[in-house]
């Protein structure tokens, strides 16, 4: 039987921080990692022999400067965070997972207003990164929905 999990960011007012909490049909339990100072922009999909779930660690979450990948292993004892680092550096973030594909924004400098971010797919491991030249808000869903995800 598989288990239904939903993740989710609430607010710890005393240390003004959000934490990732796992619920499921019969529990709520924060996940094994670091809390941070903004809602995590967690995604989740299936990955090696179950789930898993990716999102970004950033110096700065207001901006999203310098941003790394992480990624946790659901219903694996012993789990920890593991940081996935996508050919090309940058600031990476908005993080989806599909098997062994990601796609994520990379913050890009000179983009401005207009193209702050571009859109790339990854496979983890691989040393290359696609760019996806069509970036509209609606890109990353449209991966995300061709992989049998809902947004």
């Amino acid at each position: 039987m598989r288990r239904a999990v939903v993740l989710h960011s609430p607010i710890v007012a005393a240390a003004a921080a959000v934490v990732l909490v796992g619920t499921t049909v019969w529990a709520s339990t924060p996940a094994p990692i670091a809390e941070r100072p903004a809602p995590f922009d967690v995604e989740l999909g299936p990955s090696g022999s179950g789930v898993a779930a990716v999102y970004s660690r950033c110096a700065d979450a207001a901006t999203a400067r310098g941003c790394h990948i992480a990624e946790l292993e659901l219903g694996v004892a012993g789990a920890t965070e593991r940081t996935l680092a996508p050919p090309g550096g940058g600031s990476v973030h908005e993080p989806a997972i599909w098997k062994n594909q990601i796609v994520f924004l990379r913050h890009n400098p000179a983009g401005g207003s207009r193209r702050p971010d571009n859109l790339f797919a990854w496979s983890i491991g691989s040393r290359k990164c696609g760019s996806r030249r069509s970036w509209s808000p609606r890109a990353r869903t449209a991966l995300e929905v061709r992989a049998g995800r809902r947004a």
